[in-house]
């Protein structure tokens, strides 16, 4: 990991107000789940790929629904997709505004994640 990324994560970390899901993210259980998500999307963000026709590189393998709404899907590889940073944070910004919108966007994500499977055979 290089020496960005590492501060990056280090604030990430620091601003977790749970500690249960930071012990989580740092646990070798994710961290190998995570590298192979990110294998099974070739390193790529879904959305760029999918919807921008363009290639960004993953920096994010996200919870679609969040570990806070069901601690039980954690280490469910159906329930993560790859994102870059820039719809990582969009994706977010969405989750935040309503419940609705957090729902609209987690079909959207879960509807992504077939769309691959279907053009790229997994």
């Amino acid at each position: 990991m290089d020496k960005v990324k590492k501060e990056r994560y280090k604030q990430y970390a620091k601003d977790r107000q749970d500690k249960n899901e930071q012990k989580f993210y740092s646990s070798n259980e994710w961290i190998t789940l995570a590298g192979y998500v990110r294998r099974k999307f070739n390193g790529m963000c879904v959305i760029c790929l999918l919807r921008d026709d363009a290639i960004s590189y993953v920096e994010a393998v996200h919870h679609i629904i969040e570990i806070k709404d069901n601690w039980e899907l954690r280490l469910s590889e159906d329930n993560l997709i790859c994102l870059c940073s820039s719809c990582h944070s969009k994706v977010h910004r969405i989750y935040k505004k309503s419940n609705k919108d957090k729902e609209k966007m987690q079909e959207i994500l879960y509807r992504l994640i077939e769309e691959y499977e279907k053009e790229y055979g997994l």
